[in-house]
């Protein structure tokens, strides 16, 4: 997101646009009575632009921007794979947009994103907050401007977003000795405890606490052969809350206790 600002005169035409397979989302927050937008070399519009207005323009066609007056605008970068993402998608190159290039139209979801975010701009302590409404804006453009196969995508999966599977299982792997509360796991991933648990479970086959357990367990078999920390340590390291809860877990999930485990299969340490 990057605010543009002239409070003059803008500087007649851009540079040209790195080619990329992103959207450039502008939303207008000051009339702008002549303007000229290039894709490819050749003119696609002209004229005004009012307060409030959006337009798309896919980077990919390296687009060019004119403007010699007071210019006042929020662009948002929107990389494809990042919409695709949203919509539990996993090409691409599906994730065009159902919108004509240059066209400005009026979307009160962007704007009010829009003036949401700008108190945020110079705030370095409000990622959390931006990063949230700009995950609500790449959602809505997904909603209502990708193609039926985007749309459709987003509706049949349930599950989490590619993104989601990712950061659950960071926190989850990273917290696995002191433990992360669902509800931060869940708020990490933007959606509800509920939510979460019920997309975790449909994307990865079993619920959260169970894939924590089998983590555990792994980590523990890891410990086990390739150091000599005793069982009680290795059980606080891998998050169990003491030996008894750990050799229990274990014995369920490998059909044998800890320590026979580990005389069945000696340390690997040096």
């Amino acid at each position: 997101m990057t605010e543009i600002q002239f409070e003059q005169r803008a500087p007649g035409f851009t540079l040209p646009m790195a080619s990329e397979e992103a959207y450039l989302i502008g939303l207008q927050l000051r009339d702008v009575s002549h303007h000229e937008m290039w894709l490819g070399g050749r003119l696609i519009s002209s004229g005004a632009w009012a307060k409030g207005a959006t337009t798309f323009f896919d980077l990919a066609q390296h687009p060019v921007f004119y403007c010699e007056e007071p210019l006042h605008q929020l662009t948002f970068y929107a990389p494809k794979r990042a919409i695709a993402e949203v919509c539990e998608h996993f090409d691409p190159r599906d994730s065009e947009l159902n919108v004509a290039p240059g066209e400005a139209f009026r979307d009160e979801t962007i704007r009010y994103i829009g003036e949401a975010l700008l108190p945020y701009l110079r705030d370095s302590d409000s990622a959390r907050v931006v990063d949230h409404l700009l995950y609500a804006l790449c959602g809505h453009v997904a909603e209502r401007y990708g193609s039926k196969k985007l749309a459709r995508s987003r509706h049949a999966s349930g599950g989490l977003a590619p993104w989601q599977q990712r950061r659950a299982r960071e926190l989850l792997r990273e917290s696995m000795a002191d433990g992360v509360s669902l509800q931060d796991v869940a708020e990490a991933c933007r959606l509800s405890p509920s939510a979460f648990v019920k997309g975790f479970k449909k994307s990865v086959g079993v619920p959260p606490y169970q894939w924590l357990l089998a983590q555990r367990i792994e980590r523990s078999i890891e410990l086990m052969q390739s150091t000599s920390l005793s069982l009680v340590d290795i059980a606080l390291a891998c998050g169990f809350s003491d030996q008894s809860h750990f050799t229990r877990m274990f014995a369920q999930k490998m059909g044998v206790s800890p320590g026979a485990y580990r005389r069945a299969w000696p340390t690997k340490a040096a």
